[in-house]
């Protein structure tokens, strides 16, 4: 009932009869799917809508390189949204070879690592390598898009410089970089990690309220507690130093408040 009340809302409010792809999002444990796939749950209303023809195809959405292959071999979903981009390729082991195998399309959300790459060339010259990748940028600006479409169609091969480039990013970044796999969780003080390393993106792209109260500033304000146990290095599969980056955050988060003051 939920789902399909939320669809018919949309709907209206985009003037339109039905939607191409409706994804469930953020489907990373068992918990999720099971939730989904119960009785009353999302898949009962997603068959609904598309037996009415409100819904084309049903996809899912995850952070998980680790779940996300039993979503997928369920049969049930056409698309995967999934983090891609020349930091985090962990898609390129399992995930990308399962949906052709399987034929499921796959959306590669964050092409700029959530707003930590920033030159359009070398992320899509990256990406264009992968023709069964959908990138989807996220933009806040019609200028920001126009360059995306600018670097795509005119998009030659990557120069020698401009690979490494890449190579130099992925080293400088890449022992440092949270994917937000969440293979860190949970946290014994209930931190949401994924959350507070991700800060910095975050604050570039929420309205600065967003940072002042709810749920972000109290996840922020929770990470405070932070024992220094080191559970969630033990767990990380990438050995990033995640105490290290978690007062990294919080710093980067002091410093954001004194710099934007609450209204």
């Amino acid at each position: 009932g939920g789902l399909l009340n939320h669809l018919e809302l949309s709907l209206k409010r985009m003037g339109t009869d039905y939607i191409d792809i409706l994804q469930l999002h953020n489907v990373t444990t068992r918990e999720d799917l099971d939730k989904i796939l119960g009785p009353g749950g999302a898949m009962e209303g997603l068959r609904e809508a598309q037996a009415a023809g409100k819904v084309r195809h049903i996809g899912f959405s995850s952070h998980s390189f680790a779940f996300s292959p039993e979503v997928m071999r369920t049969g049930l979903f056409e698309t995967i949204q999934i983090p891609f981009n020349f930091i985090a390729i962990d898609a390129e082991v399992e995930i990308l070879p399962l949906a052709k195998e399987l034929d499921i399309g796959v959306i590669g959300m964050k092409p700029f690592a959530g707003g930590v790459l920033e030159d359009v060339r070398l992320a899509f010259g990256f990406l264009a390598r992968y023709d069964q990748v959908v990138p989807i940028p996220g933009i806040e600006r019609v200028e920001e898009i126009e360059e995306v479409v600018k670097a795509v169609e005119e998009m030659l091969e990557l120069t020698v410089d401009e690979e490494a480039e890449i190579n130099l990013i992925q080293m400088n970044l890449g022992s440092r970089f949270c994917r937000r796999c969440q293979y860190c969780y949970p946290c014994p003080e209930g931190i949401k990690i994924a959350m507070v390393t991700g800060i910095e993106s975050f604050s570039r792209r929420l309205p600065s309220e967003r940072l002042h109260t709810g749920w972000i500033a109290d996840v922020l304000t929770k990470a405070r507690d932070c024992q220094q146990c080191g559970v969630c290095e033990e767990r990380c599969p990438y050995h990033l130093p995640v105490r290290e980056l978690i007062q990294e955050g919080l710093a980067y988060y002091d410093q954001w408040l004194t710099e934007n003051p609450a209204a």
